[in-house]
């Protein structure tokens, strides 16, 4: 049986985000303000996703 925050589509595609935004954060062709940015992005989605919960 599935929660129901488990049924929402950002729950469902969050892990993919991060991947892909942990990539582009050890790609040498982001500069640094980006990838401050997206870190702080991929972190605050999974902190989300914790406190829906």
């Amino acid at each position: 049986m599935a929660f129901s925050h488990e049924k929402l589509i950002v729950y469902q595609k969050s892990p993919n985000f991060t991947k892909a935004a942990y990539a582009l954060i050890g790609s040498k062709n982001i500069k640094g303000d980006l990838k401050g940015q997206l870190s702080r992005a991929a972190h605050g989605i999974t902190l989300k996703k914790v406190e829906v919960r």
